[in-house]
């Protein structure tokens, strides 16, 4: 369900980047209005067909389609706090948290 999450959102980060519409959206995959909005909510695993359609469409593969933008997904589940898993927040956070401390490390070591 993450994963579907996760593409879902990256369609809509390259759509977004493409400035493409949902009726765009419908045309290359052949869906209706409700169908594409629930791709883009991560609801609706595409076919193969479709996935090769949409990877055309964006200039992306499929592979990288599927993976989705995790960095992306990650600020958006964070600033909406929008997490399936509490533990996938918390796990958020702590790599958050250890990247400052190391920035910090970092720039206390150049001065």
């Amino acid at each position: 369900m993450e994963k579907m999450r996760m593409m879902g959102h990256f369609i809509n980060v390259l759509a977004k980047k493409k400035e493409s519409t949902i009726s765009d959206l419908c045309e290359i995959t052949g869906y209706n209005q409700n169908q594409c909005y629930t791709l883009l909510r991560g609801g609706l695993l595409p076919s193969l067909d479709t996935l090769y359609q949409l990877a055309e469409y964006f200039d992306v593969t499929v592979n990288e389609l599927m993976d989705g933008d995790k960095e992306s997904y990650a600020r958006a589940c964070l600033y909406e706090n929008n997490f399936i898993h509490e533990q996938h927040k918390e796990m958020l956070l702590n790599i958050i948290e250890h990247y400052v401390c190391l920035r910090e490390k970092t720039i206390g070591w150049q001065e």
